[in-house]
């Protein structure tokens, strides 16, 4: 099963907004919907005329990535970036700190 890495100008744009800490949470939501806009059209591209599932995803970790693949080998997996790895609490490195936080601003 391959993993299709999305190069898109967008989707590196976006990632550099969601990546800077200083990024406010309303800008910081804006570029996630950006990004799985971009991503979706994306997507779009690589589905065959019969009915697929796509798993969509901002940031992947490789290790993400096996284990989806290992579950559903036959499920496409568009990513915007592929990050280096997980930690020991199983986040994304480098990542975008905090996701949840940023983009609910708590």
């Amino acid at each position: 099963m391959a993993t299709d890495l999305s190069h898109h100008p967008l989707v590196q744009h976006y990632l550099t907004i969601l990546r800077n800490r200083a990024t406010g949470a309303a800008e910081f939501r804006r570029s996630c919907r950006g990004i799985t806009e971009v991503i979706m059209v994306e997507a779009a591209r690589l589905l065959r005329l019969e009915s697929v599932e796509v798993e969509v995803c901002i940031i992947a970790a490789p290790e993400g990535i096996a284990a989806l693949e290992a579950a559903h080998p036959d499920v496409p997996i568009l990513a915007g970036k592929i990050d280096r790895q997980l930690n020991d609490r199983k986040y994304i490195l480098p990542g975008l700190g905090d996701f949840g936080d940023r983009l609910f601003n708590t």
